[in-house]
C-alpha cells in the first residue's frame, strides 16, 4: 500500500484541500425523462482534491512519478486526512489523467481527485 510523497515541506498535501462526502447512488431514468435515485448499501466514501501548486522540478516529478505508478497498477493508497488527523487505508486515484501543468522551473502544478474505496 503507497503513501503520498513528502513535498520537501514534509507535507503531503497543500491547502486549500477540497473535501467531499458521497454516497453512491443508482438512477433509474424514466421513458419520459424522469429520474429516481436509490442509495446503494455502504458507507459514505469521501473524495479529496488535491490541488498542488508552486512546486519545483524535483516535487513535480515525484508526483508525477507517483500518479503514473497508482493508474498503471490500481494500487491502493493509504491518505491521512489534515482536516481531521484519520488515516483512510483504501483510497486510489479517480479517472485516468491528471492535470499537470509547467510555468517556469519553480512553478509547477499538479491536480487530481483521490477516492476512498467504499465498503
Amino acid at each position: 500500500m503507497s503513501e503520498l510523497p513528502k513535498l520537501r515541506t514534509s507535507s503531503t498535501m497543500q491547502y486549500p484541500l477540497g473535501r467531499t462526502q458521497a454516497r453512491r447512488v443508482r438512477i433509474l431514468r424514466f421513458v419520459d425523462g424522469a429520474e429516481q435515485r436509490f442509495p446503494l448499501d455502504g458507507q459514505a466514501f469521501r473524495q479529496w482534491q488535491m490541488s498542488f501548486s508552486q512546486l519545483d522540478d524535483a516535487e513535480r516529478n515525484i508526483l508525477t512519478r507517483f500518479l503514473e505508478d497508482q493508474m498503471a497498477t490500481s494500487g491502493a493508497i493509504t491518505v491521512v486526512d489534515p482536516s481531521d488527523g484519520l488515516r483512510y487505508e483504501r483510497c486510489h486515484v479517480e479517472g485516468e489523467d491528471a492535470e499537470v501543468q509547467l510555468n517556469d522551473a519553480n512553478d509547477g502544478r499538479i491536480d487530481f481527485v483521490l477516492s476512498e474505496d467504499p465498503d
